[in-house]
């Protein structure tokens, strides 16, 4: 009977190694790949799977539920893209197509690859299978071999990630109960004591290290992406201290893209690399549950007027909608889905803290690395702004009164300046805000304790910028769509003069969140003597008149190459403001000069939709404006420019 069982478990092996060889060797069809037709710069859809069963399963879809899946994304419009596409976007060196998409397989299973091979080439699409390279070594036929991976990756439909190499096995040192995490908790010595903090962060950098390393020697490329196991990256509630920090050093040294939550399938521009969300699609969706999943992550461009239901949030860790109101228990966050790309917003909401807890409402979040939020607790309302490792206080209020019951937060957001108002008081006006934290998501969230949220609304507020003319000619009942006025100031040829009546209206501008860009004209025909020269007499001008720390950015006609560098080299941005044949011609190349610059197509018709599409190849979006046809509707007279991805229309 032993001989029997050993010799049907070396026929199972051998049947699985002939199936990989079968299906990685026999000709296939290319998948679905045109990078030269994108021009999407809303985000990109991932989604996992954990492995493919033989019969029905809540975990692990069958073959033919994966394909039923996948035919339906491909119907619906999706498009696979790879890692390295991803990383180009999350860069702004490269647009993705329209509803992106990145399939993860996790684990390095056998039977993944065998069964979801034919399904991939039947329907166009490609994927990564992440390994923990540990299975690699692995007696049996359950797991891919380094052989097998290395006819894998010769496939177009493959491309392989990490799981790390031990990263998926239980901490070393502990068992049953007490069983821990090998990324997230300290090992206990055989000596009962704990791993130092050194002996802590070498582990775990050595795991990434090794997978890398292992990956590479089998694929012949070093792996791009990581998936972290049991989605714990150190951020948990039970992870050390160290944590964190520690996983985050090893894997930027490592790879080039990371994922860590399982519940939420958009990452929008800006996401952080290294601590990107897929779904981990559950084996007993229908097509039509996960496609209405997906459409919720969908960039949003509509206000949202309440708290709405609980398809409207992405949440972590535990929350819920019920009567009207979003539950959340403690150390959990909801967010507002398809909010990825906002940037300039007014969000409210009436926040019910339970006792001693800490209630906050956030924006332009794109990780735990980079957020804006409000705070409210019994200390009072705190203002705070995080960016990489700094957290930086910009307000703290002490409670006025009583503290229990329900505070009413309101949070608009304009540039780069923030206002906050408590119960309909305002409490802190024209806050200056880092140009790093420039967009991301709306959400919630609580410490010490749960929170109830009602009376939820977020706005997205146009951004359209006026050309030549002051904010004075927009209906004030308008004004509010104004994100920046370009008036025209200085021409080349005439000694630069900032009057106090263009002084003045750069203040009241200021106070309303918009920002003044001076225009300069006629600058493309000066030599390099003369754009210094000029340069230098625009900004002693300003100096003058105690306006540069409004000015951070001066806009610029044309293409003027010898005074745009001289302005940059006295730390101002540049807005450019090219015809369309200019954006033609030199568009690209001056956007690839600095990645934090806008170009404004200054013309309307074909010409100007072709220059839009032109440059939306290599430029993200919300770099790009475009004169609108209408600006008569905004005020008679009136030149203007929009981001449509930004103005709450879909572009």
């Amino acid at each position: 009977m032993n001989k029997l069982s050993i010799f049907a478990q070396w026929l199972a092996l051998a049947a699985l190694a002939a199936g990989v060889a079968f299906v990685a060797l026999r000709p296939t069809p290319q998948p679905v790949y045109a990078p030269d037709t994108w021009r999407n710069w809303d985000g990109v859809t991932v989604l996992s799977y954990a492995g493919i069963a033989r019969n029905d399963s809540p975990v692990y879809p069958t073959v033919k539920r994966l394909e039923a899946q996948l035919a339906a994304l491909r119907e619906a419009g999706y498009r696979t893209v790879r890692p390295e596409d991803v990383r180009a976007f999350l860069d702004e060196r490269a647009p993705l197509p329209d509803k992106a998409l990145l399939l993860l397989f996790e684990g390095g299973r056998k039977e993944a690859f065998i069964r979801a091979t034919p399904v991939l080439q039947r329907t166009g699409f490609s994927a990564v299978i992440a390994v923990p390279t540990s299975v690699m070594d692995l007696w049996g036929g359950f797991y891919l071999k380094r052989s097998d991976i290395r006819k894998i990756v010769k496939m177009p439909q493959w491309q392989a990630g990490s799981m790390g190499h031990q990263a998926i096995n239980p901490l070393p040192g502990s068992s049953g109960a007490n069983e821990g995490r090998f990324l997230a908790q300290r090992a206990r010595l055989a000596s009962g004591q704990e791993e130092s903090a050194d002996a802590f962060r070498e582990r775990i950098g050595e795991d990434y290290a090794l997978s890398r390393r292992l990956l590479e020697e089998a694929t012949g490329k070093p792996p791009l992406l990581y998936l972290y196991p049991f989605a714990e990256a150190g951020q948990s509630p039970s992870a050390d201290p160290l944590a964190a920090a520690a996983n985050r050093d090893a894997v930027t040294r490592n790879f080039g893209l990371a994922f860590v939550g399982g519940g939420h399938a958009f990452n929008g521009p800006g996401s952080d690399p290294w601590s990107l969300t897929r779904l981990r699609v559950p084996g007993d969706w229908s097509p039509a549950r996960l496609l209405a999943e997906l459409n919720a992550d969908q960039p949003r461009h509509a206000p949202q007027t309440s708290v709405g239901s609980a398809q409207d949030w992405a949440f972590e860790r535990k929350g819920d909608v019920r009567e009207g109101g979003l539950d959340l228990t403690d150390g959990s966050a909801a967010w507002l889905r398809g909010t990825e790309a906002w940037s300039d917003a007014d969000v409210s909401a009436e926040l019910h803290p339970a006792a001693a807890a800490r209630a906050a409402l956030y924006a332009r979040y794109t990780g735990t690395r980079s957020w804006l939020r409000v705070t409210a607790d019994a200390e009072g309302l705190c203002v705070q702004e995080h960016m990489g490792d700094r957290l930086f206080t910009l307000c703290r209020r002490p409670p006025a009164g009583a503290v229990a019951g329900a505070q009413q937060i309101r949070l608009r957001l304009r540039n780069n300046r923030a206002w906050v108002w408590l119960n309909g008081q305002p409490v802190a006006e024209n806050l200056p805000l880092s140009h790093e934290t420039r967009r991301g998501r709306i959400g919630v969230g609580t410490e010490r304790g749960d929170l109830r949220v009602t009376a939820f609304s977020a706005h997205p507020i146009s951004a359209r910028w006026i050309l030549f003319n002051g904010i004075k000619r927009v209906p004030a009942d308008q004004r509010e769509q104004v994100q920046a006025v370009l008036p025209g100031c200085f021409r080349a040829g005439e000694p630069p003069a900032f009057p106090a009546a263009a002084q003045q209206e750069l203040l009241q501008s200021a106070v309303s969140g918009v920002q003044t860009y001076p225009l300069l004209s006629g600058a493309g025909t000066l030599n390099d003597e003369a754009a210094r020269g000029w340069a230098e007499a625009i900004d002693a001008e300003l100096v003058r008149a105690d306006m540069k720390p409004l000015v951070p950015c001066l806009a610029v006609e044309g293409p003027a190459p010898a005074l745009v560098g001289e302005l940059r080299n006295r730390r101002y941005r540049v807005a450019h403001v090219l015809t369309p044949d200019e954006a033609l011609k030199w568009g690209r190349s001056i956007a690839q000069e600095s990645r934090d610059e806008i170009l404004v197509i200054n013309g309307t018709g074909a010409e100007a939709d072709r220059a839009a599409d032109w440059l939306l190849r290599a430029v993200p979006a919300n770099r790009v404006a475009r004169r609108d046809p209408d600006s008569a509707a905004l005020a008679p007279n009136l030149v203007s420019a929009g981001f449509p991805s930004l103005c709450g229309e879909k572009p």
